[in-house]
């Protein structure tokens, strides 16, 4: 019997409309599998912006409640307007968002600032306060995770650091290559150096630039920056202590205010004046740095923390004689505030990164380890530090440390000297010297089998088989890639093949972070086993049951 094409085309049509309805799951799996992954089908790519899809960075669950400071009254006095909240809750990002685990956050002369309500009138208390901060993304937004993943290093400059956890867009975030306090010192006071000077300074060789708290967090960057530019470097501070610390980074000329007189010293060594002002104090030290420039000088303005304590945040200045210094020297005086310069601050960033990486830029942190009660160490800290700042007692950036504890059953590494910090396709792996990945608890009898057939056999786990990566929902088919070898480069595992999961312990969630396989070499992220811990993870790297792959983030060398 032959058919026509017509009748054969609509037999293959019903044929396969009824094996597509054959191979669907039952309405209540469909729906299962809709919500749990997004919108999609069974395919492992997961919507970050649930709650129930976190996955923390160390292995543990985000908790539901977290600290945080918390502005509940106008007040340039910062114990009066700040409060400390034990139980706000965890907020949840958004599609294109991260939540990041605050590891450091910065103290800035104009948290006072903040604090007071001098930035914008029209927000009231409560609100959360806090400009920068640097941690670990432990959650993340479906479209945020095209360029960032669970454990990735990140910094931030938003309102809201001042906590345990918080929500940053995608575009706000600048990945580090690994989480250190000194990438901080960058975020704000470098950038505002590097832009300040570039913008406004036009320095050359030969101009002489005075800083002023040239040791403070900001003022080490100018001071850096003014000798690269082949400047001569003037700098005043208020210890001996701080003098050397300008000296070890390239001051000429260190002027320490509490035991020798400003004007007189300008006067004296440089009587023809100063070519540009770096200013930050206010009050008399701008009268000074004003009297002291060069024909042609330029005084840039930066802050004037004198008078951030003040009801009005100002100190008197000699304002009524300015119009007249200016034009006698055909000087200029010029403000700078980095919310202007926003469209060149990823450049500086860049700029600032790279010189620090190359060891051609020192950022100096203060723990307030030499403070009456010692380092500033959690959310409680940050009041002390803020006066520590005002008490004039900072050399460099001052930035309090947040740390976290893990309730985990598994024992990961923390950040320390001896993990070395290695960049795998998007985030950041931590191999230690002994070449482990931290103890991952194993289950009995999980078998991993070969796509192609045959047992993986025993890993060296005491004879258990270790299960890296089990599967939400219960029993769904995915295939992973299985790193087994350490090849000689540390960053490195070798994929010998695709397995396949065969069995897992029910109930049990995903808890795999991207890997990307580069020919016969994957450079795989954080894969551990976490038991029945109900927590997913952005999976990319993984294949669905039909070899469709999922789409992998960005790769970036070390």
């Amino acid at each position: 019997m032959s058919f026509s094409a017509k009748s054969g085309a609509l037999l293959s049509s019903r044929a396969a409309r009824w094996w597509w309805r054959q191979q669907q799951p039952s309405c209540a799996a469909a729906a299962h599998a809709w919500s749990c992954f997004g919108g999609g089908w069974s395919r492992p790519i997961l919507d970050m912006s649930y709650s129930r899809h976190f996955l923390d960075f160390q292995g543990s669950s985000i908790p539901s409640s977290m600290k945080k400071l918390v502005v509940t009254k106008l007040s340039q006095n910062f114990r009066e307007a700040v409060t400390l909240q034990q139980d706000s809750p965890v907020p949840l990002p958004g599609d294109g968002d991260l939540l990041v685990r605050n590891r450091f956050v910065g103290i800035n002369a104009s948290d006072i600032n903040y604090s007071a309500g001098r930035y914008d009138a029209s927000v009231k208390p409560p609100f959360d306060i806090g400009f920068e901060g640097v941690g670990e993304v432990v959650a993340l937004g479906l479209s945020a995770s095209a360029d960032f993943t669970v454990g990735q290093a990140v910094a931030y400059v938003k309102a809201g650091s001042f906590a345990e956890y918080t929500v940053v867009s995608a575009r706000q975030a600048v990945p580090l290559p690994s989480v250190k306090p000194e990438f901080l010192t960058l975020m704000v006071s470098g950038a505002t150096a590097y832009l300040s000077l570039k913008e406004l300074g036009d320095l050359s060789e030969g101009k002489k630039v005075l800083v002023t708290a040239a040791a403070g967090g900001t003022g080490q960057f100018a001071v850096q920056l003014a000798k690269k530019a082949k400047c001569h470097v003037i700098g005043t501070c208020s210890s001996d202590e701080k003098g050397g610390f300008l000296k070890s980074i390239g001051c000429d000329r260190t002027i320490n205010y509490k035991t020798e007189n400003v004007e007189s010293v300008l006067r004296k060594d440089y009587p023809e004046g100063v070519d540009v002002v770096y200013e930050s104090v206010g009050g008399k030290m701008f009268d000074l740095a004003l009297n002291a420039l060069a024909i042609k000088g330029c005084l840039i303005v930066i802050g004037f923390i004198a008078g951030y304590q003040n009801p009005t945040g100002l100190q008197p200045v000699k304002a009524e004689l300015l119009p007249a210094k200016l034009l006698k020297k055909s000087a200029s005086v010029r403000g700078f505030f980095l919310n202007h310069y926003l469209s060149d601050y990823k450049m500086a960033l860049q700029h600032l990164l790279k010189m620090y990486e190359r060891g051609d830029l020192v950022c100096e942190v203060d723990f307030g380890d030499m403070s009456p009660e010692g380092k500033f160490t959690g959310l409680e800290s940050v009041f002390r530090a803020v006066d520590y700042m005002y008490m004039g007692k900072n050399i460099g950036k001052i930035v309090v440390e947040l740390p976290h504890s893990v309730n985990s059953g598994c024992d990961l590494p923390s950040p320390s000297a001896a993990n070395r910090v290695t960049r795998g396709s998007g985030m950041y792996t931590k191999i230690g010297k002994n070449r482990t990945r931290g103890k991952a608890s194993c289950q009995e009898n999980s078998v991993l089998k070969r796509k192609n057939g045959g047992d993986v056999g025993k890993q060296s786990t005491g004879g258990k088989s270790c299960l890296l990566a089990d599967l939400y929902p219960p029993q769904q088919k995915l295939s992973v890639i299985f790193p087994t070898k350490l090849l000689p480069h540390p960053s490195l595992l070798e994929a010998v093949s695709i397995w396949e999961i065969k069995s897992m312990p029910p109930n049990c969630s995903l808890a795999t972070s991207q890997s990307v396989i580069r020919t016969e070499v994957i450079q795989p992220s954080h894969k551990v086993n976490l038991g029945c811990s109900a927590l997913l993870a952005p999976s990319h790297g993984l294949r669905d049951a039909a070899g469709a792959d999922a789409a992998p983030g960005p790769t970036q060398a070390n």
